[in-house]
């Protein structure tokens, strides 16, 4: 029976366990893309994309990339450029050999991009090729946050962006090469 002292409680509603709320996935900007591509089709020496290389990070939010060249002196792919490493780095990275059994040299060798997962621990690999009339000229490596290297739209600009450079960077003197002109 109701009361006029009678007071109704309201209910507090169920208190659930807190979620981990997963950061949106990243989505890039066309026209930032459009404009570096611009920027790039205007480059007429390959050491001209090193100063472009952090903005092409930024557009498809890779963690650090890497341009290897294939060295025909050598037979070999060398580090020609990167962005997101220490600077000494090129230094200390070995030629890979056409047959090696990574996933940059996959990618050169078969003309085809390759994707590394890094599970659940690890970032993610995207390697393209550098593709030109005469053929593949050498791949863009890049580190990618957990599971992006499976995003279509990434794989795409990435693929844009590595067409804009191939154009050039076939010309570029791996480092080794400049080393021994100079020894």
């Amino acid at each position: 029976m109701y009361t006029a002292d009678t007071v109704e409680i309201p209910v507090p509603a169920q208190v659930s366990e807190p979620v981990a709320i997963e950061p949106p996935p990243f989505e890039p900007d066309l026209s930032v893309v459009a404009q570096l591509c611009t920027r790039l089709s205007r480059v007429d020496d390959a050491r001209e994309i090193a100063p472009l290389l952090q903005e092409v990070a930024a557009a498809i939010d890779a963690v650090g990339l890497m341009v290897w060249v294939w060295d025909t002196q050598s037979a070999a792919l060398t580090a020609t450029l990167q962005h997101g490493y220490p600077d000494d780095i090129l230094a200390q990275l070995p030629k890979l050999p056409r047959e090696a059994r990574n996933a940059t040299a996959a990618a050169f060798r078969t003309a085809q991009t390759c994707i590394v997962s890094g599970g659940d621990v690890a970032s993610d690999a995207l390697v393209v090729p550098l593709m030109t009339r005469e053929g593949c000229v050498g791949v863009l490596a890049m580190e990618l946050p957990q599971g992006s290297a499976r995003i279509e739209s990434i794989r795409a600009l990435a693929t844009i962006l590595a067409a804009q450079m191939a154009r050039v960077v076939g010309a570029v003197q791996p480092v080794s090469a400049a080393n021994r002109r100079l020894a």
